[in-house]
């Protein structure tokens, strides 16, 4: 039996340290209401965060597509809203080819 393809198929994030601080400080924000409501954090939540943390750039298909899911549904500050929407846009492109 093989491993599906969103689990194995990679892609470069290449993302500027804004961008990336926004997509960490998401991803931290989210953890913690999770810790907050007693309930476990999304594997692929922590993955994403510790990869971003040893300043790794890929992520699996599943990732990408669930990091967009986050960042599309989540109310960023003004201030972040350049960086967010370039990250969704960067993800919608690595997730067409």
């Amino acid at each position: 039996m093989s491993t599906p393809p969103q689990e194995t198929e990679t892609h470069t994030l290449a993302l500027s340290r804004e961008q990336q601080w926004v997509v960490h400080h998401t991803l931290v924000a989210t953890a913690d209401e999770y810790l907050d409501d007693d309930e476990p954090v999304p594997p692929w939540l922590l993955t994403i965060l510790e990869r971003l943390e040893a300043d790794e750039q890929t992520i699996t298909d599943r990732q990408a597509r669930n990091l967009k899911t986050l960042l599309d549904g989540r109310e960023i500050p003004e201030v972040d809203a350049p960086e967010t929407r370039a990250v969704c846009a960067t993800l919608e492109g690595v997730l067409e080819d």
